[in-house]
């Protein structure tokens, strides 16, 4: 019924702004620890572990999962799914940006976003698996980037 139809309409729009609201600190916390933490990318020292900010990142998640299971535990896959791609996509959105990387700048790099897909990976869907792969393949050029230009620098 029209009833029952528009209150469907209702809730998705709900979600989706709870989820819009949710995601800006998120991407924020990835823009910041990607491009203005001060971070070289070009001579990036050997990787020991995640970066702070996706500590960060993943608490804030948390507590995001902690609201949503308190409020309506029913949306918690759907939310944390969307989350888990507009994560990914802020760190595909970081790349352009991001002039070079040395080997190890592309290791610390698939070590964050890694680590931050294994610890909600039972959120993943069909979309977050694509977005994961196209940083992937992004990455992959940009080792073959760091290769070229370690091959000039050695000349």
């Amino acid at each position: 019924s029209a009833t029952v139809s528009l209150y469907d309409d209702l809730e998705q729009l709900l979600l989706s702004r709870y989820i819009r609201l949710k995601t800006s600190p998120l991407t924020r916390i990835v823009q910041r620890g990607v491009l203005c933490a001060g971070f070289n990318w070009f001579s990036a020292p050997t990787v020991q572990r995640v970066q702070d900010y996706v500590i960060e990142l993943l608490m804030q998640t948390v507590f995001i999962h902690a609201q949503t299971a308190t409020v309506c535990h029913h949306y918690l896959a759907a939310v944390l799914s969307r989350l888990l791609e507009n994560i990914l996509q802020s760190y595909l959105s970081c790349l352009p940006y991001i002039e070079v990387f040395d080997a190890n700048g592309i290791l610390q790099m698939l070590t964050d976003v890694t680590f931050v897909e294994s610890v909600l990976h039972d959120f993943t869907t069909a979309h977050s698996r694509t977005l994961l792969a196209a940083f992937k393949l992004e990455m992959r050029h940009n080792a073959r980037l760091a290769a070229l230009e370690a091959e000039v620098n050695a000349v």
